[in-house]
């Protein structure tokens, strides 16, 4: 006999704690889907953080009112990827640690 959406839905209503203490999420059929959001996340922060170093680097300092002596396309460019490598570096490991 197939559930209707209501159904379904208290189904995983009743499952939220244990879906929030786990990071995973279920799918219309009850199982367990493996999504894990820092995934995403490190790809686009690696993506972006890649992105503003190398044109902080290829490009000429920005210039402005405000001059802080260093070029911040590099520096934040940096800590983006910088950030995307933990991010990434955690998933991998909890996926490991499975």
């Amino acid at each position: 006999m197939q559930l209707g959406v209501v159904e379904a839905l208290l189904i995983k209503a009743e499952r939220i704690p244990q879906l929030i203490s786990t990071c995973q999420s279920v799918n219309l059929d009850g199982g367990i889907l493996d999504l894990d959001i820092r995934l995403p996340i490190a790809f686009l922060f690696l993506l972006l953080g890649s992105l503003l170093l190398g044109y902080g680097m290829l490009g000429s300092a920005p210039t402005g009112i405000f001059e802080p002596g260093f070029n911040v396309n590099v520096a934040w460019g940096a800590v983006m990827t910088l950030f995307g490598t933990i991010l990434l570096a955690a998933a991998l490991v909890s996926r490991w640690r499975k």
